[in-house]
């Protein structure tokens, strides 16, 4: 009896542990790794661009033969809210074509909206880096030191394959997912209402995002 009784909780156990990921899951794992793999780097965003920015976006693209975007690229935004960071919208990335060294097969950025013209472009159901939005490169360091903000609504922190520097995010076109935002917040919720909502009044499904962005870029 408590043999049967051992292999059946084992048993459940394995089934419980193998269950694959939701692509909703998948997502909010990618974009929270993105922001902890930047912050725990050698050259984390300084605390003084973290406090002057209004809304963050962590992103992954990946490469598919000759092209950038599409499947296995995700991407989460998130802006301030009462104080913390709210609940996030999912994009999707596209129109990436150059501007990547060859080889590279992912490549992982946090960006920083820095204006408030930039925060309201970012609620646009869709958007290209350098047509819509100009941005910079943005300063590295850690520690509460201050420094010079580049004139630039976006600023831009990324990575390829383990090295910081040489990348672009030039060219990224992105549009809010109505397909993962509907399911998580419900149909035709819009970004505006999503970027709106604290971080607190996030539903479970993102709150690892939001306890990971609360965590690693505080405020």
């Amino acid at each position: 009896m408590w043999l049967r009784v051992l292999v059946l909780g084992a048993l459940f156990a394995q089934t419980a542990v193998a269950r694959p990921e939701t692509p909703v899951e998948r997502r909010v794992r990618v974009a929270s790794e993105v922001v902890t793999h930047r912050m725990l780097s050698q050259f984390p965003v300084p605390q003084y661009i973290i406090d002057a920015s209004l809304c963050a976006v962590s992103l992954k693209v990946v490469k598919a033969g000759l092209i950038w975007g599409g499947q296995g690229s995700t991407g989460l935004a998130t802006c301030k809210v009462n104080g913390e960071w709210g609940a996030p919208s999912f994009f999707s990335i596209d129109g990436v074509t150059f501007g990547l060294q060859i080889g590279v097969q992912f490549l992982e950025s946090v960006l920083l909206f820095m204006t408030p013209y930039g925060r309201e472009i970012l609620q646009h159901p869709t958007f290209e880096l350098g047509v819509d939005l100009s941005f910079a490169a943005g300063p590295l360091g850690g520690g509460q030191g201050t420094g010079v903000i580049p004139n630039a609504h976006v600023l831009t922190y990324s990575r390829t394959q383990g090295l910081y520097a040489g990348a672009t995010v030039n060219g990224f076109v992105l549009t809010h997912n109505p397909r993962f935002n509907g399911s998580v917040y419900g149909e035709g919720v819009s970004p505006i209402e999503v970027l709106g909502t604290p971080g607190s009044d996030a539903p479970p499904a993102v709150s690892p995002f939001v306890e990971t962005m609360q965590h690693r870029m505080p405020f």
